[in-house]
């Protein structure tokens, strides 16, 4: 006989655990209210497909889809969805190898369940070795504080990045606008992304807590001697590789006029004094700030 509640936990639990090393193996976000709701659908949907009301032909589209619904509920949608569900069934078919070795290596078929979850977390341990490159290395996440709310990224340590608040000298870290629709209204977000001083006068008057927060950004680049981001200063930025632990950092925040990777990779670029690390003046930076550089390294 078969409990279909004890299967429905059984595999709620399995696919927290596997959404977990996906996390760990794409240095993911984890938002555990969504993933807390992905592995309760993992769970319910193991549940129904006990029921006759789920016909054997639909078994194959049933097995992709809801790992589609688990990732895209844990992780949200974007480009990088095929990439989170393949991780997801390489973690899947990887971990159950191993725990049904270990249980034919032990003799014991009926530990196989029992060593499903630490396999799980071997081999996304193991994954995240393999998959992640040297260059990301290079990526710490920052957590954005500021009136109560807070936001979390994952950035690049870009060598290219020398620009600095010309008011108090304080290094700057770009972020993607759409990482800060947490810390302030829509609005103000977007007329700073687009530099519209016109829009931006008339919402500071409405949003009167960010005058002190604002900050010009002047900068140079090929073929733009006068350009200008704009950039505010938060109550708090931590960064480093556990937020829980990490340190907080003296900067600013210059909001990017544009996406800073084309496939979501990272979400913001930061000096490389803020991360600890001396890094080399890098040859064919795109852009030249009046008192330092923002830029994609071009090594030879």
């Amino acid at each position: 006989m078969v409990y279909g509640d004890i299967v429905g936990m059984e595999n709620a639990l399995l696919d927290a655990a596997l959404l977990l090393g996906v996390a760990r193996v794409l240095d993911e976000e984890v938002r555990w209210a969504r993933l807390g709701l992905a592995s309760a659908i993992g769970g319910a949907a193991a549940s129904v497909s006990l029921l006759p009301v789920v016909p054997p032909e639909a078994s194959i589209p049933w097995r992709v889809l809801v790992p589609l619904a688990l990732v895209v509920t844990a992780f949200g949608g974007g480009p990088r969805t095929l990439q989170r569900l393949f991780a997801l069934f390489v973690l899947a078919f990887g971990a159950g190898g191993l725990a049904l070795g270990a249980a034919r290596l032990l003799g014991v078929y009926a530990l196989a369940p029992l060593l499903t979850l630490p396999a799980m977390l071997l081999v996304g341990e193991f994954g995240r070795r393999l998959a992640v490159p040297r260059s990301r290395e290079e990526r710490v996440r920052l957590r954005l504080e500021m009136f109560g709310r807070a936001t979390t990224c994952l950035g690049l340590v870009d060598s290219g990045l020398r620009l600095t608040d010309p008011i108090s000298s304080r290094p700057v870290v770009v972020v993607d606008g759409r990482v800060l629709r947490r810390l302030m209204p829509k609005d103000l977000l977007a007329a700073l992304a687009s530099a519209d001083h016109e829009s931006l006068a008339r919402l500071l008057e409405r949003h009167p807590e960010f005058v002190r927060r604002l900050r010009p950004l002047p900068f140079m680049s090929l073929g733009q001697r006068d350009g200008l981001i704009w950039g505010f200063a938060p109550d708090r930025i931590v960064l480093g590789e556990h937020l829980e632990s990490a340190a907080s950092v003296d900067a600013v925040v210059g909001v990017a006029p544009h996406p800073l990777s084309p496939d979501d990779a990272f979400q913001a670029l930061v000096p490389p004094a803020l991360a600890g690390r001396h890094v080399p003046r890098a040859l064919g930076d795109r852009l030249v700030g009046r008192k330092g550089l923002i830029g994609k390294e071009r090594s030879a």
